[in-house]
């Protein structure tokens, strides 16, 4: 149990500023805990860097990152355009996918908050909301032999930062895919990334994002513009 529970049936509006801010802070400070502890997989335990390390005629370097509106397996179309791209590598390796999921801290803790209202972006209970998607997801993914590695950072150092541990060389082509947003913060983290990939990795480095938020694909309906 968090220790958020006794004040699972306030609301914000009933509470003073700082013990929101207190109640905030606690729910980052369990979040670090679950980092620091067992929610982190090691990249040395990870099937993905072994099978990106152990042939050097792999030429690309497939991830996959989880973001906020995407943790599971099931009917996941990006998660599954991912393992395709790998399974169908023409470099001919033994190839599979690094699962990556980054804690932003332009979305989680008391300084996060909305550039007009500086309300906090991410409250105690949805945070314990994603931590326990978090956790079932690395679960679900364990269960398939696979495994899921937890940051806390920007994804666009994280994911860099994951690049020069697997291909210190930069040797291969980071192909990196993620569900599609359509926020201007997240389209902007997007952009960040590209550049990113591109400059400090490879120049033909990939974010593929595949368009997964509705029931419909919107190329699917009999539509002139979807």
């Amino acid at each position: 149990k968090t220790p958020l529970s006794h004040n699972e049936t306030m609301s914000t509006s009933e509470v003073p500023r700082k013990a929101t801010d207190r109640r905030h802070n606690l729910a980052l400070t369990f979040l670090l805990l679950m980092l620091s502890s067992r929610a982190t997989m090691s990249l040395s335990s990870s099937p993905s860097k072994r099978s990106a390390t152990s042939k050097m005629a792999r030429t690309t370097v497939h991830m996959h990152w989880f973001r906020l509106m995407d943790l599971r397996l099931h009917d996941n179309p990006a998660l599954t355009k991912a393992c395709d791209e790998a399974a169908t590598d023409s470099s001919g390796a033994d190839n599979g996918i690094l699962p990556v999921f980054c804690f932003d801290p332009r979305i989680f803790g008391n300084d996060a908050r909305t550039r007009d209202f500086g309300s906090v972006k991410c409250g105690p209970k949805r945070a314990k909301f994603i931590l326990e998607s978090v956790q079932d997801l690395r679960k679900r993914l364990e269960d398939r032999g696979s495994g899921l590695l937890v940051t806390q950072g920007k994804p666009e150092d994280v994911l860099c930062e994951i690049l020069k541990e697997v291909d210190p060389n930069k040797a291969c082509i980071p192909h990196v895919t993620c569900q599609t947003e359509v926020c201007s913060e997240e389209l902007s983290v997007d952009k960040t990334i590209r550049a990113s990939l591109t400059k400090e990795h490879h120049p033909k480095s990939i974010l593929q994002t595949i368009w997964g938020s509705t029931l419909y694909d919107p190329d699917d309906l009999p539509f002139p513009n979807g």
